[in-house]
């Protein structure tokens, strides 16, 4: 589905007066050459050039159009201050984005929503805590245990044992019967890994889990059910993706899976402000900007 963008929405005079009464002043071409976009594509915007501004005014461009109640525009960023950065942003009738069948969130929610939190629920499983603080806690307490013995005795004997346990992760590999860990040299075959695996279980049948879990519960969820991407991709023609330069490998990856080639995904942000780094447990992607990305690059 191509977004809507009707000829009296395209007028420029018109979308200067909406622009202004954002606060956003239209005078470069590639601003207007992003707001007509209505294909994939990626925004590489330098920093202070009304990025977040620019997403809002397009949005409510398109909602001045958008006439199906059962399929909406998706609206993903990284932090809940950015999204309710647009969100503030958006006023009149283009706050029809803010209800059903619109989603603005962040990638976290969108998956904790649409995918992990049921995928959960099959399973009969009541999350109590997704937080790695409250992770870490219970991780601690249940290593006293008799039955991790083995395990408590091999993290005493490396620099980061605490660590091992209170950080561990799940990994999903579709080879795989179950959930494994993301862990640097512990080969699975040993006691060690068994009772970090049979730990992690412990927890997570507790309903504990930290937030990189959810994502592997997603990927396995999308694996075994793979009408939920293509339910998703009908329900979401069109996406947004702000502050895309820290989208991980593990988020895009996701990302890919459900919206793919169908859905109209167009991906802002700007790599000089990248919030994570390189020293992060899980590898920034590298797809973003793309070689045929458009470019913002006049600061205010």
């Amino acid at each position: 589905m191509t977004p809507p963008l009707d000829a009296r929405a395209l007028d420029h005079v018109r979308v200067k007066a909406h622009a202004k009464r954002m606060g956003l002043t239209l005078s470069l071409p590639e601003q207007f050459a992003f707001l007509e976009a209505r294909g994939p594509l990626h925004l590489q915007a330098a920093p202070g050039s009304g990025k977040t501004t620019l997403v809002a005014l397009k949005l409510a461009l398109i909602a001045d159009g958008w006439s199906s109640t059962r399929q909406g525009i998706c609206v993903l960023s990284h932090t809940n201050t950015a999204t309710q950065e647009i969100a503030q942003r958006l006023t009149g009738r283009s706050q029809r984005l803010l209800r059903y069948p619109h989603f603005i969130g962040t990638i976290q929610s969108f998956v904790h929503t649409f995918l992990s939190l049921p995928a959960l629920r099959s399973q009969g499983v009541t999350t109590r805590a997704i937080d790695d603080e409250v992770y870490a806690q219970q991780a601690r307490r249940l290593l006293d245990l008799g039955q991790f013995r083995t395990l408590r005795s091999y993290t005493r004997r490396r620099p980061d044992g605490i660590q091992l346990v209170t950080e561990s992760t799940y990994l999903f590999e579709p080879g795989e019967r179950r959930l494994q860990i993301r862990v640097r040299n512990l080969g699975r075959e040993s006691e060690s890994y068994r009772q970090l695996l049979s730990l992690k279980l412990h927890l997570a049948e507790r309903g504990v889990f930290r937030y990189q879990d959810m994502y592997a519960i997603a990927a396995r969820h999308l694996h075994r059910h793979t009408r939920l991407g293509a339910g998703l991709r009908m329900r979401f023609p069109f996406v947004v993706i702000d502050e895309m330069q820290d989208t991980d490998a593990i988020q895009s990856d996701i990302l890919d899976t459900v919206f793919g080639d169908t859905a109209v995904v167009q991906c802002v942000g700007d790599v000089n402000q990248r919030i994570y780094s390189a020293s992060t447990p899980v590898a920034v992607s590298s797809g973003f900007p793309d070689q045929s990305a458009m470019e913002l690059p006049t600061s205010h």
